[in-house]
């Protein structure tokens, strides 16, 4: 599991996964050198590595990953990496990344159409103004009791509930239940 990687559904987790490419270093071996480019992200199979930049050091070990960056930017590498014994990662390379995430997105942005076209405040709107409203939008999941904003809180969004109910309660009072498609 990796932040990277869990907003895409479990389906293309799984086809990504399975074009990811094992390799292997021995010890003392350099995987990843601060300055240079890379297109790869890593997942540690086995043995343990040492991160190092500016004389600050971490360790990785099995589970661990890096190399997200290298996903998503052409900057070279922040820190060098070491393996200290012999390593095996699993590998995923950035085409193949940017590949499922162009897939995923149309995939989102077509259901996000479909569910914007069904917003009575949206209907006004015309096809490239709902599709761009698709686009922007991004899904958050919240737990029964949780709380979504508080009162006075700053503004920086505007939530539209796709699905179950919401509470707006004042001094502990529910006032009103917001249900799908309510803004």
């Amino acid at each position: 599991k990796h932040f990277f990687l869990e907003s895409f559904d479990i389906k293309t987790q799984l086809k990504m996964i399975k074009e990811m490419m094992w390799t292997s270093i021995e010890a003392n071996q350099i995987v990843c050198l601060e300055g240079t480019q890379s297109e790869l992200f890593y997942v540690v199979k086995s043995g343990q590595l040492e991160v190092s930049k500016d004389n600050d050091y971490a360790y990785l070990k099995h589970g661990d990953c890096f190399g997200e960056r290298a996903l998503i930017s052409t900057e070279p590498r922040a820190e060098t990496i070491k393996a200290l014994s012999k390593c095996e990662f699993w590998v995923l390379e950035r085409d193949t990344f940017n590949k499922y995430l162009k897939i995923e997105t149309h995939s989102n942005v077509q259901i996000n159409l479909q569910f914007v076209k069904k917003i009575k405040v949206f209907s006004f709107l015309d096809n490239h103004q709902q599709l761009l409203i698709a686009g922007s939008l991004q899904k958050h999941f919240y737990l029964p009791n949780q709380f979504i904003v508080k009162q006075y809180d700053d503004a920086d969004g505007v939530f539209v509930i796709a699905e179950g109910v919401v509470s707006c309660c004042t001094k502990g009072k529910e006032i009103c239940a917001l249900k799908e498609g309510d803004i």
